[in-house]
């Protein structure tokens, strides 16, 4: 590698790279780096020092595998363009290849790359096609923003307006100090974030766990100190009402008016957020409670619970006489017990038809609540399934797994929308919808990232990420029974 003098167009020095040459492309960071491709091999070389930085092997011998190049210096990332239409990424510290960063598939060979001033832009130029697009690199773009840099999740959406919990990104420190059958993930610096303005909000000054959101932005949690849970009027800071003890689980119904309390005893009672004070009586199933939904209508609640199989003193439940998780359904006006089945539900959602979504293992079926029955089947993915959140008109559904991947689906058909969303597997809890299903925030390795998934926005968004309309070809196979070929995009034919 010849290293030349601009101002004299001489050749000042030569730096030897043995076995490997790099005439293919090459590109220098600000400070100075050369990579360079050519060979079988990927190389960064340092010309000040005369050396080598690392030779990282592509896998080939194919020239065009990595025939364009472009460095983003504060990302540390080399880009590397190739004929087969994509980009594949390598870090420029060591060259380790990041294939979940590759980028493409572009229409034809990849063409001349370029990364702007501050390294969060690629411009690629396509290699075949007259085309041009340009790539964002730093976790935000068309339809998704980073709003909170190095945060993950610690609570869901708000009811009113749109906030999220965020704390600093680390690994929960997991206990069960409350009940044997939950687990407390204890997480510092928690604080109200705006997903709108990126502003914070009320921050708790402890370290607390079980996070979540009541109507009228009251804010509950349970303090890692006394593991007493506490509502917060997130305005003011205010405390409401006493603090909540001999209580495993809060959860609210699907219009936050309510607190459903799944106490130590087994029992269940319902709380006014609004006040902090108790409505009614407990009341209950035969075994412990761990989880429970409400039909957004608000006239069904559904529990699961656990059954050691020997009775106990409740004159309005059931006899269940067989250990393990049994699936109960009850009236919400009076409690009225409608039916108690040995079905294991880990976790489960009800819809606004009367049937109901729950989740097993790496299973998610579909049921029927009057009389219970399951009617069908809903694809999941590799890990297992849990953390439901489903939007207030319990149309669209976020389901997790235990191995990072987050899943969407349209609740009416049972069909997933899109890909799964890949999170940062590290952190519990890894994602929300916002209870208008307007908008989903997930932990991932760069932060907090919030996805807009109004319909009309993403119409918007496909459009301009394609800058076309849909070909012939595209119209006949996926409209052509709808109507004859029109412009979707509004763009002009001709130009």
């Amino acid at each position: 590698m010849d290293i030349i003098d601009p101002e004299s167009a001489t050749i000042s020095a030569t730096m030897r790279i043995p076995g490997q040459p790099v005439n293919a492309a090459m590109a220098v960071s600000n400070s100075g780096i050369v990579v360079g491709s050519g060979g079988p091999d990927l190389i960064a070389m340092e010309p000040e020092g005369r050396r080598v930085r690392w030779s990282t092997d592509l896998g080939g011998t194919d020239r065009g595998q990595c025939s364009r190049l472009a460095i983003s210096e504060p990302r540390q990332r080399v880009y590397c363009g190739s004929a087969s239409g994509r980009v594949t990424v390598f870090d420029l510290a060591d060259g380790a290849p990041v294939p979940a960063e590759e980028i493409g598939p572009f229409y034809g060979a990849v063409g001349n790359l370029d990364v702007d001033a501050d390294g969060s832009i690629l411009t690629a130029i396509g290699g075949g096609q007259p085309t041009i697009s340009r790539w964002q690199l730093d976790g935000v773009g068309v339809g998704r923003r980073l709003i909170a840099p190095g945060q993950m999740l610690a609570g869901p959406y708000s009811y009113e307006g749109s906030f999220v919990v965020t704390a600093p990104q680390a690994e929960p420190r997991i206990e069960s100090r409350v009940s044997p059958l939950f687990t407390e993930q204890i997480i510092e610096g928690v604080v109200a974030m705006n997903t709108e303005t990126g502003e914070a909000g009320y921050r708790f000054d402890e370290a607390v766990s079980d996070v979540g959101w009541a109507r009228d932005r009251r804010l509950y949690a349970r303090s890692a100190e006394d593991t007493l849970l506490r509502i917060v009027a997130a305005d003011t800071g205010d405390p409401v009402g006493e603090p909540i003890w001999g209580v495993s689980v809060l959860v609210p119904s699907s219009a936050g008016t309510t607190l459903f309390a799944l106490r130590d005893d087994g029992l269940i009672r319902e709380l006014d957020p609004r006040t902090g004070r108790w409505a009614g009586d407990p009341w209950g199933t035969q075994g412990i409670p761990t989880w429970l939904s409400v039909a957004p209508d608000g006239d069904t609640i559904v529990v699961s619970h656990w059954s050691d199989g020997s009775p106990r003193e409740n004159e309005d439940a059931s006899a269940s006489d067989q250990e393990g998780t049994w699936l109960a359904i009850f009236d919400a006006e009076d409690h009225r017990l409608r039916s108690d089945d040995p079905i294991a539900l880990d976790a489960h959602v009800m819809l606004d038809d009367g049937e109901l979504i729950g989740v097993q293992g790496t299973g998610m079926g579909r049921y029927t609540t009057d009389p219970l029955v399951r009617i069908g089947t809903l694809s999941g993915g590799t890990g297992n399934l849990g953390n439901p959140s489903l939007s207030r008109d319990a149309s669209t559904l976020l389901m997790l797994t235990d191995n990072g991947n987050a899943l969407l689906y349209d609740t009416g058909s049972g069909v997933r929308i899109g890909e799964p969303f890949d999170t940062d597997s590290r952190l519990l809890p890894r994602g929300y919808l916002r209870p208008d299903g307007l908008e989903m925030a997930l932990s991932m390795p760069e932060g907090v990232v919030v996805w807009d998934l109004d319909p009309d926005h993403q119409f918007e968004h496909v459009c301009r990420i394609a800058g076309r309309d849909l070909t012939d070809n595209e119209w006949r196979t996926y409209l052509g029974e709808l109507a004859d070929w029109h412009s979707t995009c509004g763009f002009d034919p001709a130009g």
